[in-house]
């Protein structure tokens, strides 16, 4: 391997990507650009992409043919695993990141309320001598 470089296409490129549900022929034709499905042919339910769409985001991933009237375009979903990793990658990244600031709000949190409670006791103490029999009236 030569020419290695660090993937740039990560979260904002799996963000750009549209997963389908179709019915895959696994029995057609292609021919002067109609599509033909033979006698034989069984749909089988998939999960993918359609091929043409992926080939505008992840190129790569797509076989495009030489000639689009008599032959079909190919993904290969192997190549796009290392953009699903770097994806992933990121994400975790924003993830230990928003953990990070939780804890940071947590802890300003847990200092708020403790100032708050301190002083509330402050005042219900301070209250409680003043409502208290005879000291209210003392310092009048």
């Amino acid at each position: 391997k030569t020419n290695i470089v660090p993937l740039d296409q990560g979260l904002r490129t799996v963000l750009a990507l549209r997963p389908v549900a179709y019915d895959f022929h696994p029995s057609r034709r292609l021919q002067d650009g109609v599509v033909t499905f033979l006698p034989d042919d069984k749909p089988v339910r998939a999960l993918g992409f359609v091929a043409q769409d992926l080939y505008q985001v992840v190129p790569e991933a797509v076989e495009k043919p030489a000639d689009e009237r008599t032959a079909f375009y190919t993904v290969s979903y192997t190549t796009l695993v290392p953009v699903l990793t770097q994806a992933i990658q990121e994400q975790q990244a924003q993830i230990e990141a928003l953990k990070q600031q939780n804890a940071v709000l947590q802890a300003r949190a847990s200092t708020a309320e403790a100032k708050a409670t301190a002083t509330t006791e402050a005042f219900e103490a301070r209250l409680r001598r003043l409502e208290a029999p005879g000291e209210g009236q003392a310092r009048k």
